[in-house]
C-alpha cells in the first residue's frame, strides 16, 4: 500500500496543487504508492525521448517530476523550501546621514518592495498562480552611535511570503559622506581648519565647527600645516575628541597673479587698479617668511597640503 504522505510544512493549497500536477485529488490519506503510480504514468507520457519536438511536453515532464519529489522526498522538500525562502528575501539599501551614524538613534522606515514577476515566480516556484505577499509594516531600526561601517540588519520573516514560507528583510545601511567631517577612527571625527600663515606663526584663537556646535581652539605660535589640535569631549558619546588638522588657504603664485592681470588695462580703471594692488600686497605679506616663494611654489615643496 505504501507509506502515508506527510505534507509537513506544505499548506493545504500547496499540497493540492502538487497532487493536481499528477492528476490526483486529495481524498484523505494519500500513500507514496498512489503518488508513484501516477508519476510513472505521466512520466512515460511526457518523457522528452518520446516528445522530442514538443516543448510543452518537456515542461510538463519537469513539473511532474518536481511534484513527485516534493510529495515523496522530505529531504528534497527541505532543500526546495530553503531555496524558496532565500528567493523570498527582500534586500533594501538605506542611506543615513553622517550625523545619524555619529549620534545613533531609533529610526522608523517604511519598506516598499516590488513583487516578483510571473516569469520569476515560475522559475522559483514552478507555478504562476502562487499568492505572493509582502510585509509592509514599518520597521524600527536601531543605529548605535559611531556606526560608520554598519553590518546589514536582518529581520526574520519580514520579506516576501508564499503560503507559510517567508523570506527575510535585509537592510543594507550606507553612510552619506559629509562635506566637512571625516572619521579619524571609530570614535574620533576630524576636520580641516584653514589658518592664514601670519596667524599660524604668531598664534591665535580660532572657532571650529564640531558635531556638538562651535568650539574655540588655541593655535599655538609656530604651528605648521598638518599639525593636529584636539577639542576634548567632542567624539562619539563625548568620550573622545575632535581632531582639528591645520591647513592653509591656497593662494595663487606670483606667476598666476601676473597671468590673471596680464592684458587688463589696470591704469585706466581705478577699481581694477585698487584690486590689483590689494592682491599684490596680500601676496607679499603672506609669503615674506617663505623667502619670497609664491603659493603655487609653496605647495610644490614636500609639505602637507589640505585634502591630501
Amino acid at each position: 500500500m505504501g507509506d502515508k504522505i506527510d505534507k509537513g510544512k506544505l499548506s493545504d493549497r500547496e499540497f493540492r496543487d502538487l497532487l493536481a500536477e499528477l492528476d490526483l485529488e486529495w481524498q484523505g490519506d494519500m500513500t507514496t504508492a498512489e503518488v508513484k503510480k501516477a508519476y510513472r504514468k505521466l512520466a512515460m507520457k511526457y518523457h522528452p525521448d518520446k516528445n522530442q519536438d514538443d516543448e510543452t511536453a518537456a515542461e510538463k515532464f519537469k513539473r511532474v517530476h518536481y511534484a513527485y519529489k516534493m510529495l515523496t522526498d522530505p529531504s528534497f522538500r527541505v532543500r526546495d523550501l530553503t531555496e524558496t525562502k532565500n528567493n523570498l528575501d527582500v534586500n533594501i539599501n538605506w542611506i543615513i546621514s553622517f550625523e545619524q551614524a555619529f549620534f545613533g538613534g531609533h529610526f522608523l522606515i517604511h519598506v516598499v518592495s516590488k513583487l516578483p514577476d510571473v516569469e520569476q515566480k515560475e522559475k522559483v516556484f514552478g507555478k504562476d498562480n502562487w499568492e505572493v505577499t509582502v510585509d509592509t509594516e514599518p520597521i524600527m531600526i536601531e543605529i548605535q552611535p559611531g556606526s560608520f561601517n554598519p553590518q546589514p540588519q536582518v529581520y526574520k520573516d519580514r520579506g516576501m511570503g508564499i503560503g507559510e514560507v517567508k523570506g527575510n528583510l535585509i537592510v543594507n545601511i550606507q553612510v552619506k559622506p559629509h562635506k566637512m567631517f571625516t572619521m579619524k577612527d571609530s570614535t574620533t571625527p576630524q576636520s580641516i581648519l584653514s589658518v592664514p600663515l601670519k596667524r599660524m606663526l604668531e598664534g591665535c584663537r580660532e572657532s571650529v565647527l564640531t558635531l556638538y556646535g562651535i568650539k574655540d581652539v588655541i593655535v599655538p605660535p609656530g604651528t605648521q600645516p598638518g599639525d593636529e589640535l584636539r577639542i576634548k569631549n567632542c567624539g562619539v558619546n563625548k568620550q573622545s575628541y575632535h581632531a582639528v588638522v591645520i591647513g592653509m588657504p591656497i593662494y595663487p603664485s606670483k606667476q598666476e597673479l601676473n597671468d590673471k592681470w596680464n592684458g587688463k588695462k589696470i591704469k585706466c580703471d581705478f577699481k581694477l587698479q585698487e584690486e590689483y594692488n590689494k592682491e599684490m600686497e596680500e601676496f607679499e605679506n603672506t609669503f615674506v617668511s617663505l623667502g619670497g616663494l609664491g603659493g603655487g611654489d609653496f605647495w610644490n615643496m614636500p609639505e602637507w597640503r589640505p585634502g591630501q
